[in-house]
């Protein structure tokens, strides 16, 4: 697992990464994890290539992806995506590491 503190991803160019989620424990599942109070901006853009099968975890960030890469997840969790050009994203949604849903309520 990736653990972002602070700052983003940013892969430009032929770059690949390949990740394996943890399989027990706080973040099993996850396989790159973006702190929640880490707004930084996280970018896959050229012929990159990202392929796992767990969870991408950026609650308070902008993702953008352009070009021509090639993203598999099982989960994308971010606040805002923009995908351009010839971008792809492919989600193989996974059972085995789901999470429960939160629920919104109006509270006067």
């Amino acid at each position: 697992m990736i653990y972002l503190h602070s700052g983003g991803i940013n892969m430009v160019g032929n770059k690949n990464i390949n990740i394996t989620p943890l399989t027990s424990g706080t973040y099993a599942g996850i396989s790159i994890y973006q702190d929640r109070g880490n707004p930084s901006s996280d970018t896959l853009m050229g012929t990159t290539g990202n392929s796992t099968t767990g969870r991408l975890y950026f609650p308070s960030a902008y993702v953008t992806i352009l070009g021509t890469p090639d993203s598999v997840a099982s989960q994308l969790i971010c606040d805002t995506l923009f995908i351009g050009g010839t971008g792809q994203l492919n989600i193989n949604y996974n059972t085995a590491y789901d999470i429960q849903r939160h629920e919104a309520f109006l509270v006067q």
